[in-house]
């Protein structure tokens, strides 16, 4: 990480202050060079606690039992407010003297807002797991964070078990992958915007989930990923799946009517595999209907017609769409 840092230099002996530039100055919350060239020892300038440290670093460097580096200190401003600093060392020589040259590097700033985003992403991380609604977030498909109700929601017991996942794509049925890896694309290279989705899910213990998602393209430790939002929407597809069905069904015998035959139909049309095949179409009679009403009642018709129906959809692969053209 780069950091926009403030830096300065001072030479000292014994920690009287020999030689020191405004910059080194400013950190200090002095107003210029001649006001640290005034102190008495620049000791003063370091935390209580640490100035047993930084004599005994001092002399065992002009001994030479240590050789300069970079350290880390906590010093203080002149309004004794806390600075997190580097003291880069070098040993120079002073009018004739060896003296300690300390090049300054002001962290604080840099610090304190990497403990801000820490502390921001600690609230966003309490926040999100709390929430009823399931979060993911992830990087080409590889989990990177989810939260406990996204887990709970398809039968995992915790966050973990999602995040060991090779990727993300695993509990996304088969017959939505394909389009998932393309929507991912097409947000990142801004051709879509994010918007609701539905889409079919695998639950832990194999049972179909219906999921609403938004996808939206966030920072995540630097660098983008995809957060995603997601509500289970099973129960209310299903209905809705169903009364979607029912409109489109004879009452009597809950095979297609015309207007349900026309819809599916279109839509069978319409799919890409389909139009590559060829489509045929098989009309069947059902002999001496008005008879069996007629002797036995409406009733035993009707069941014969139910009895017929059955039998015929038991015949029919997915594929397939039968109608009642008219029974009587």
């Amino acid at each position: 990480m780069e950091f926009d840092t403030h830096y300065g230099v001072v030479i000292h002996q014994d920690f009287i202050p020999l030689y020191a530039d405004d910059n080194y100055a400013k950190i200090f919350g002095y107003t210029s060079a001649q006001d640290i060239l005034g102190l008495k020892s620049i000791l003063e300038l370091i935390d209580p606690e640490a100035q047993d440290i930084a004599a005994h670093t001092y002399y065992a460097l002009m001994s030479g039992i240590e050789k300069p580096q970079v350290r880390s200190y906590i010093n203080r401003n002149r309004l004794g407010q806390l600075m997190n600093v580097l003291s880069i060392e070098h040993i120079v020589e002073w009018q004739g003297r060896p003296a300690l040259q300390i090049t300054i590097v002001d962290l604080t700033e840099n610090i304190t807002l990497n403990k801000n985003l820490q502390q921001s992403e600690f609230r966003y991380r309490q926040l999100v797991n709390s929430s009823l609604q399931g979060v993911l977030i992830h990087r080409k498909f590889s989990p990177l964070f989810c939260n406990q109700a996204f887990a709970s929601l398809l039968g995992y017991p915790n966050s973990q078990s999602i995040l060991a996942l090779p990727s993300i794509l695993d509990v996304i049925a088969p017959d939505y992958r394909t389009h998932r890896q393309e929507a991912y694309t097409a947000l990142f290279d801004q051709k879509i915007k994010p918007h609701p989705v539905e889409i079919k899910c695998v639950h832990l213990s194999g049972k179909t989930v219906w999921v609403k998602l938004l996808e939206s393209i966030i920072d995540w430790e630097g660098q983008p990923a995809v957060q995603v939002t997601v509500i289970d929407i099973t129960e209310s597809y299903l209905l809705k799946q169903n009364f979607e069905q029912q409109i489109h069904l004879d009452y009597l015998t809950q095979i297609f009517h015309r207007r349900g035959m026309l819809y599916y139909a279109q839509a069978k049309y319409n799919e890409k595999a389909v139009q590559t095949q060829q489509l045929y179409c098989v009309l069947m009679g059902l002999d001496e209907l008005k008879q069996i009403n007629h002797l036995y009642g409406h009733v035993m018709g009707d069941k014969a017609l139910i009895n017929f129906a059955q039998h015929c959809q038991s015949k029919l692969t997915d594929d397939d769409l039968l109608e009642p053209l008219e029974w009587r």
